[in-house]
């Protein structure tokens, strides 16, 4: 069992320093925003607007409708990220102010991801804190994907609490985040199976060879299983909403996307 860590002043100090930094990060993504869009911010991703766009749809009573009088739509990949902004929307936030909305948003999410990165380090490797948020605070990769206010920001985000929750044993969050992974955008599903199948795998390891050393308690086994299996049943249902809605139980922004799509089987 790890030993849990407690964090010293410097350690705390270092994560102080790193949000204060990627504090600063948010400023300079939004001032630079708003030059290139003459005084508004423009979006950095021509994807953005289409997320704005169905948020507009949900806030007015026209889920999954792109413009009034189409069909029922899953154009923007992800069922939970437009209902957020939605929400936004319903509270004021239309026009140009629901883009910004969408980027206080990603820049909580992108603070929240370097503080996940902070309790990661911390609990395997606390000597290279000062490193590990050094590289993160200079990974325009990283930045880019919190700042293009898509839905990617949301799910790296989400990523990487599912891995912290998952290491200081936190097995409800650790369940809750699954399922909203799942819920995000379709590749969200894969931490549920991995989930699912470690905990399984790693209990069927331990019966076939009842004298190594078990890899966790049985509790920790069972519940990476429960939480994959509630995270997958998530997912089953984000697959039947797009048949529902659509006729695909793939998203249709996706469905000419696949690589048997472009270059078929038997081409």
């Amino acid at each position: 069992m790890i030993e849990k860590n407690i964090p010293t002043q410097t350690q705390k100090n270092i994560l102080t320093l790193a949000l204060t930094f990627g504090l600063l990060t948010c400023v300079a993504f939004y001032l630079i925003g708003c030059k290139a869009g003459n005084g508004t911010l423009a979006p950095s991703e021509t994807d953005t607007m289409l997320y704005m766009q169905y948020a507009k749809s949900i806030a007015t009573g026209h889920a999954y409708v792109f413009s009034p009088g189409d069909a029922p739509s899953t154009g923007c990949t992800s069922h939970l990220y437009p209902f957020i902004l939605a929400t936004f929307y319903k509270l004021g936030a239309t026009d140009n102010h629901l883009l910004v909305a969408g980027f206080f948003l990603n820049s909580l999410f992108y603070l929240g991801a370097i503080t996940c990165l902070w309790f990661f380090t911390l609990r395997f490797f606390p000597k290279a804190l000062p490193l590990s948020l050094g590289l993160t605070l200079l990974s325009g990769q990283l930045a880019t994907a919190f700042f293009g206010l898509t839905d990617m920001g949301y799910l790296v985000f989400l990523s990487l609490a599912i891995f912290t929750a998952a290491i200081y044993r936190r097995y409800l969050l650790f369940a809750g985040l699954l399922i909203l992974c799942s819920l995000s955008r379709p590749e969200g599903f894969i931490f549920s199976f991995l989930s699912l199948s470690s905990g399984f795998g790693f209990m069927i390891l331990h019966r076939i060879f009842p004298k190594t050393e078990p890899i966790g308690d049985r509790r920790e086994r069972v519940a990476f299983m429960m939480a994959g299996f509630l995270g997958l049943i998530a997912y089953g249902a984000t697959l039947l909403l797009n048949y529902h809605l659509t006729g695909y139980f793939s998203f249709m922004s996706v469905a000419n996307k696949g690589y048997f799509n472009a270059y078929p089987f038997f081409g």
